[in-house]
């Protein structure tokens, strides 16, 4: 069935007289992911968005689908199953271990005994060094950071106050505004999701380098499939990093609150 949607599709895309560069531009799917659709050929997809993309295609040509959606879902399944899935002596860990496990085998069993022995006073040594070294950290970034703390709170106490400049990320006075404007800006290619006042406006791929802007009257939310691949602008002002690893934003909501990160 998935075999006989993915022909649908490139049927219907040349029947409309659309090029691969044309669904680029509308559908924002890299070109990779068209022709991996149209050939029938998703192993080159990563399997959490195989779903998404071919919704996406299909919407975007009007070509109707129904039961495929499940077979995609058993296959994707499968997919990842069978990757994660590993035969131990397939595994580099499994032989490394199994050699050491066999060598130790042959020596003398008071040569052995020592042997170990040495071993865990190591380990041991290893760790306690390591807890201290964490331990010495964490007091050093105390002090460092104490007198910057202890400044910014004399300065607090002599200004007027303000409202709280940040709820998770930052709070902008977007309630201010007539409108709420975000900007992001991709560093790779990126899976985002855009809802404005409860109006999905965007869903699907923006590569590397593009800036898209969208605007809301009282709410905007995005989905974002890595969180370190994009910089984020409200109202013209800087956000800082959304994140520092290759990690999905599940909710990321703008409003007259503020900014609210779920992750």
């Amino acid at each position: 069935m998935i075999e006989e949607l993915c022909r649908k599709i490139k049927d219907k895309r040349k029947e409309a007289g659309y090029s691969i560069e044309e669904v680029v531009k509308q559908t924002k799917l890299h070109p990779s992911v068209i022709r991996g659709i149209e050939s029938c050929n998703l192993e080159g997809i990563t399997p959490i968005y195989i779903k998404g993309f071919i919704k996406i295609y299909a919407s975007f040509l009007g070509v109707e689908i129904n039961d495929e959606l499940e077979e995609i879902k058993k296959k994707v399944g499968s997919r990842v199953k069978k990757k994660e899935k590993r035969q131990p002596g397939q595994n580099p860990a499994f032989k490394f271990f199994k050699f050491v496990f066999k060598k130790l085998a042959q020596i003398p069993p008071r040569v052995r005994k020592n042997i170990v022995a040495i071993a865990v006073v190591l380990i041991v040594l290893w760790l306690g060094f390591l807890g201290i070294r964490f331990s010495f950290r964490k007091v050093l970034t105390f002090f460092r950071n104490r007198p910057k703390a202890e400044k910014q709170k004399t300065a607090t106490a002599q200004e007027k106050p303000k409202k709280s400049a940040q709820t998770d990320i930052a709070k902008p006075a977007v309630g201010q505004l007539d409108q709420i404007t975000a900007s992001l800006t991709v560093k790779k290619d990126c899976y985002i999701k855009a809802i404005s006042d409860g109006k999905i406006i965007f869903d699907g791929v923006l590569e590397k380098g593009e800036v898209e802007t969208w605007k809301a009257d009282k709410e905007l939310e995005f989905t974002i499939s890595d969180g370190s691949a994009v910089y984020l602008e409200v109202d013209g002002e800087s956000i800082p990093k959304l994140s520092s690893i290759h990690k999905p934003i599940k909710s990321l909501v703008i409003n007259s609150s503020g900014i609210t990160v779920n992750k």
